[in-house]
């Protein structure tokens, strides 16, 4: 089914597997398997929704005159009325939580109705656990709920390190298994709304054009530091021929003064070569590009948001430090985008001390792969401890997530073996980003 390119599908499992008579043993294979299901689905780049499953029978209707029957209806009975149906629907419901699925819930409807004193089982048109043609209104009802919400506009445009996942010039096992699953992670970016985004390396225009991600309304862009999947100056070039355009000029580029300084320096380089202005340089000259530096540990606003930068270890030639942001959101929400950093030292931890962060985009550029504390980038064992360490510092909100990025192929994980380990290690809950992934 994968293999036709859906847009989004939707799960709805259980009353079968409700039905194993090893309640412990069944629930766990159900929990797994519908995990596997979950990550599969958004692997393969496809949208994933669960849809809850109906009441089963509270009682053997006297419709049911054959014996094979009765006797089914009797054990679908005691599965409902036992609440085993309910762990397995609980059991779904963690599963797509962990990995921030929505859910149609139709079993919740189900359960209003019978606390509402109607007789669900006459709902049913085998009178065991096929619902009437009326009942699956129901069902509509709750994934029209989920897909008419309001747009979200936090969305991953890339999820890959700097030399693309799978390195196109790599066919290591891993590389070569991320193909045959359609693994593709391009160049790390990250919108923040229609007006605000994260870094413009070389991959933007082209997830922008496959995702259906317009950035003509895009008007300010915080550059974390200038290797150029972060930054590409031939992608900033390219707004030299828009004809017409929804956002107001110049956008506004964000980024350290030492990035900024390293840019006036190209500049200057590459205009003999040029015989004269870039396409850069035309930008500035129309007004439509402004490059601004930003000072560390200070705050400031931009494109209606409150914006903290951090540096970091990862350091650009030797003399520019990458920045890391915490943005304030306008209802208030804070996120905290760690890519490309190491572990946090003092004076980051203590700047980060009470912020109340509810989302930390974060890299985890090395998986598997172990490394030393003073690494410029992160793998999953040092990801989880820079969220400890977030947590010690009560730089986390309540009920904080995060979400890694930035990943590349240098380490023996795929997704869902990821994904596994941050579930078993991390201190708060984690998804393993893709491409074109939405959050909120």
């Amino acid at each position: 089914m994968l293999s036709r390119k859906p847009d989004l599908v939707t799960v709805n499992l259980a009353l079968n597997d409700a039905m194993n008579p090893d309640v412990e043993a069944g629930l766990a294979a159900y929990a797994a398997a519908m995990g596997e299901i979950m990550d599969r689905v958004l692997a393969s780049g496809a949208e994933c929704m669960l849809v809850t499953p109906n009441f089963m029978c509270a009682y053997v209707s006297h419709a049911l005159q054959e014996e094979g029957l009765r006797a089914i209806a009797r054990d679908a009975g005691r599965v409902q009325n036992e609440g085993i149906l309910a762990c397995y629907v609980a059991a779904a419901r963690a599963e797509a939580e962990r990995r921030r699925v929505p859910i149609a819930d139709a079993f919740a409807r189900w359960q209003a109705l019978a606390s509402a004193g109607v007789d669900a089982t006459k709902l049913l048109s085998n009178h065991i656990n096929h619902p009437t043609r009326e009942a699956h209104g129901m069902f509509v009802e709750a994934i029209l709920a989920q897909l008419l919400q309001p747009t979200v506009n936090m969305r991953f445009l890339g999820t890959g390190a700097a030399e693309l996942y799978p390195n196109p010039y790599c066919d290591c096992e891993v590389c070569e298994r991320a193909r045959r699953a359609k693994e593709i992670r391009l160049r790390s970016a990250f919108l923040l709304n229609e007006h605000n985004m994260v870094d413009f390396g070389v991959d933007v225009l082209a997830a922008s054009a496959l995702y259906d991600i317009p950035l003509y309304a895009i008007e300010n862009v915080f550059i974390t530091h200038t290797h150029p999947d972060h930054f590409c100056l031939d992608n900033i070039g390219a707004a030299t021929m828009a004809g017409k355009r929804s956002g107001h000029w110049p956008i506004r580029f964000y980024l350290s003064a030492s990035a900024k300084a390293w840019l006036e320096q190209y500049l200057a380089a590459v205009r003999p070569l040029y015989g004269g202005a870039g396409e850069v340089d035309a930008l500035l000259q129309m007004g439509r590009a402004e490059f601004c530096a930003v000072e560390p540990h200070r705050w400031f606003e931009a494109g209606g948001l409150r914006v903290f930068a951090l540096e970091t270890n990862h350091i650009v030639n030797g003399k520019e430090p990458a920045l890391n942001y915490l943005f304030e959101m306008p209802d208030g929400t804070r996120l905290l985008y760690a890519c490309d950093t190491g572990l946090y030292g003092e004076k980051a931890l203590g700047a980060l001390a009470g912020a109340r962060i509810g989302i930390v985009v974060t890299e985890g550029t090395f998986g598997s792969k172990s490394l030393p504390r003073e690494s410029a980038h992160l793998c999953g064992q040092n990801c989880c401890e820079q969220l400890r360490a977030l947590e010690r510092a009560g730089a986390l909100a309540e009920g904080a997530r995060a979400y890694i990025t930035h990943i590349n192929q240098e380490n023996e994980w795929n997704t869902a073996q990821y994904q596994a380990y941050m579930d078993k290690n991390a201190p708060i809950p984690v998804t393993i980003a893709r491409d074109g992934m939405k959050i909120g």
